[in-house]
């Protein structure tokens, strides 16, 4: 047989094995990519993560919660308590006591979330005008925020002292009269209000630095052709721009403002005479000195009640918001 004919036939024998080489190669690259598509993580999967998480840390806290105000449950035997019904929360109208830090709390809100809102956007606008040392400035304005609270809280315990309190010895020094900054009852109340509107602020601040960001330069420039003052700019384009992000931003400051424990209760512990127990303060004090954790239960019932009226306010002016700019 010549040279060709042999070439031939090997080559007719190895392109079958060739062949099937090949074949197995793509089944083996199949199978792998089928598996690699099968381990990875489906939206199912993330999605189920997120209700798992919820449900744990979530629902099930609140669950108890709502279980344990409605039982008379010690805090030293939470199993041992038998189920009262609507007792916890009949006692606690009864006694005043949750009016009147209801009362506090509310006034409380509103005051910290208001001020915090106006202050913070002020500053933002104020950190937009300014040219020269931006940065340093937005740091210092900043601080607050990153301050630990207890840390805040301490300082500014030291500060409001009587004795050898820097804001009285400032005073002394102008020839005024010391002021009782955390021993009297209305005094007590607006000295908290300063300080956690001073720790609340610097967030509000941030959020409408990066949300002014956003506004479209075209805008200002259409305004000031139109001669548009600056009064006019900031009331016709500016808030109206930022406005859904300052909603949610309220909505923030609100449900933060009713738990802020820490603030409070290092300054004045509630006191004095309950001028500051806020509903926060009163459930500290229902559940880890009176051990009485059915009772204490039944005021965080109230305080999430609060938090969802909250949120669906926020939900209705949103809707409407949405409705208004639609048409």
């Amino acid at each position: 047989m010549s040279d060709d004919g042999r070439a031939g036939r090997a080559l007719a024998v190895a392109l079958p094995r060739e062949h099937e080489v090949a074949t197995g190669g793509q089944r083996i690259g199949l199978a792998r990519s089928v598996i690699r598509r099968r381990l990875q993580p489906s939206g199912y999967m993330y999605v189920a993560l997120a209700f798992i998480y919820l449900g744990v840390f979530v629902l099930y806290p609140m669950g108890r919660t709502i279980w344990y105000s409605l039982t008379n449950a010690v805090l030293t035997s939470p199993t041992s308590g038998s189920f009262v019904g609507l007792a916890n929360y009949r006692e606690l109208l009864s006694s005043g006591q949750l009016g009147q830090s209801l009362y506090i709390t509310l006034m409380y809100v509103l005051v910290v979330t208001t001020a915090s809102m106006v202050l913070g956007v002020g500053c933002a606008l104020l950190l937009e005008r300014v040219k020269v040392g931006r940065r340093v400035l937005r740091t210092a304005l900043a601080l607050p925020w990153a301050m630990p609270t207890i840390a805040t809280g301490v300082f500014f315990s030291i500060a409001f002292d009587p004795n050898v309190g820097i804001l009285n010895i400032l005073l002394g020094r102008l020839h005024l009269s010391p002021v009782p900054w955390l021993t009297s009852n209305d005094v007590a109340f607006w000295s908290v209000c300063l300080v956690t509107v001073w720790t609340l602020f610097p967030f509000v601040m941030l959020v409408s630095v990066a949300a002014l960001q956003g506004v479209p330069k075209v805008l200002y420039d259409s305004a000031s052709i139109d001669g548009a003052s600056t009064w006019a700019q900031l009331r016709y384009v500016t808030l109206p721009t930022i406005a859904p992000t300052l909603r949610i931003v309220t909505v923030f400051e609100v449900i933060w403002t009713f738990q802020l424990f820490q603030i409070a209760y290092v300054l004045t512990g509630g006191g004095p005479i309950n001028g500051t127990n806020f509903l926060v303060i009163n459930l500290y004090k229902t559940a880890f000195d009176n051990q009485q954790l059915g009772s204490a239960s039944a005021i965080g019932v109230v305080g999430l009640l609060l938090a969802a009226v909250v949120v669906a306010i926020y939900m209705l002016v949103e809707r409407r918001a949405e409705r208004v700019s639609a048409r």
